[in-house]
């Protein structure tokens, strides 16, 4: 059986060091599809297919393959941290690698040894030296110590398929709370972060997603009844407003919540306070969540309109500016799908292996293939981190 926390020392992986890198080789094109693999630590319900065809004309390929290191079945992004970037296996354990003396080029990455978490978790909460582990499969959070690697709790019954959970202050009291959704349970948990216990449940529309808050309220998104809910935690009053079935988690952009879909191609701009749409902008085709990247936000998108993008992309992301106004579309060639913020660019994966970058700036995109992993990406530490969801590796790019 795997262990329960770390005891033993760290083991070294296998890995290349940068100065023996080499050019990733291209592959050749091929349909895309847009359902991420069930291990995904992004949102794999919010994914559906796509039968959209790439262009057949790549840009140049960039980029190198400098490490490669073996670290369990199925493996996917955690979350990073100033020191390490740690990784799942849909199995159910949390690994720590840390990428120093990879970094200083003076040996390989060190893989820890796995703490084993619920089955197939998800993304986690971090709150100083807690490190939050919800899973989406037996309704646990198990509370980890991010310096010890000892688990300090196991919160059950929070209901099947758990999505991140959520700090919040509370308003009343002014201590920390921490709230966490169950999909498949239409429910809605707090809980106390200090002695690990969940004080009140809720029941919420539609299969909610994780939510938002803003201005003393959760605003939590029902994916399949197609409606979102202004939860008070004060009141418990939980009055809703509609939008597109198949929506994404929201995020908040300025004084207002982003909202994007699969089912419309829109994406939708509610004022928090009046509880009302104010802009619905027509993107066209499959959307990603979007990503704030200082200024501006971005969407991927399936098929981008013709209104914003070029009649040739078959996909494409396009940027707003923070008013809702769409400002530019840079054409990507490749149906693409969680796209990654990081260092004034933003980064993304498709599953014929080609990891796009977008330069906001140039607003170009560049692309390389060859990729083993076909995961969400990480940014961490100098590299790019695409871990293999449907093998053991995780590769490291230049």
């Amino acid at each position: 059986s795997e262990p329960d926390d770390v005891t033993t020392a760290a083991a070294v992986a296998s890995v290349e060091t940068p100065s023996t890198a080499e050019p990733a080789t291209p592959s050749e094109t091929a349909t895309d599809e847009t359902e991420a693999p069930p291990s995904s630590a992004a949102d794999p319900d919010t994914d559906t297919e796509d039968d959209t065809t790439e262009d057949s004309t790549m840009p140049p390929v960039v980029g190198a393959r400098v490490g490669l290191f073996r670290l369990g079945s199925e493996p996917y992004v955690a979350f990073k941290d100033d020191s390490a970037v740690w990784f799942y296996t849909k199995s159910g354990t949390l690994t720590r690698v840390d990428p120093g003396p990879f970094i200083r080029r003076e040996g390989p990455v060190i893989v820890g040894d796995p703490v084993r978490v619920g089955p197939n978790p998800t993304a986690p909460l971090v709150l100083g030296d807690q490190i939050w582990v919800p899973a989406r499969e037996g309704g646990t959070i198990t509370v980890i110590s991010k310096s010890t690697l000892r688990k300090l709790a196991v919160i059950e019954g929070l209901g099947e398929r758990l999505d991140t959970p959520l700090e919040v202050k509370d308003p009343v009291h002014g201590t920390q709370r921490v709230w966490v959704t169950a999909r498949k349970d239409w429910r809605l948990t707090e809980i106390d972060p200090v002695t690990f216990e969940p004080l009140r449940e809720f029941t919420v529309a539609g299969y909610p997603l994780t939510p938002v808050y803003r201005q003393g309220f959760l605003f939590i998104v029902g994916r399949e009844d197609g409606v979102l809910t202004k939860f008070d935690p004060i009141s418990e009053e939980r009055p809703t407003i509609p939008v597109s079935l198949e929506s994404r988690p929201p995020i908040v952009v300025g004084d207002h919540i982003w909202i994007s879909d699969q089912s419309e191609g829109k994406i939708r701009i509610i004022d928090p306070l009046r509880f009302e749409e104010v802009k619905a902008i027509e993107i066209g085709g499959a959307l990603s969540a979007p990503v704030l990247v200082e200024d501006r936000v971005w969407v991927a998108t399936s098929r981008g309109s013709d209104e914003w993008c070029d009649k040739e992309a078959s996909a494409a992301f396009v940027a707003l500016d923070t008013a809702g106004n769409v400002t530019g579309c840079v054409k990507t060639y490749h149906v693409t799908k969680h796209p990654v913020a990081h260092d004034r660019a933003f980064w993304a994966v498709s599953e014929t292996g080609a990891v796009v970058r977008v330069d906001p700036e140039r607003m170009e995109a560049d692309s390389w293939r060859g990729v083993s992993g076909l995961g969400v990406p990480i940014s961490a530490h100098g590299y790019l981190w695409i871990p293999d969801e449907r093998g053991t590796t995780v590769t490291i790019y230049d």
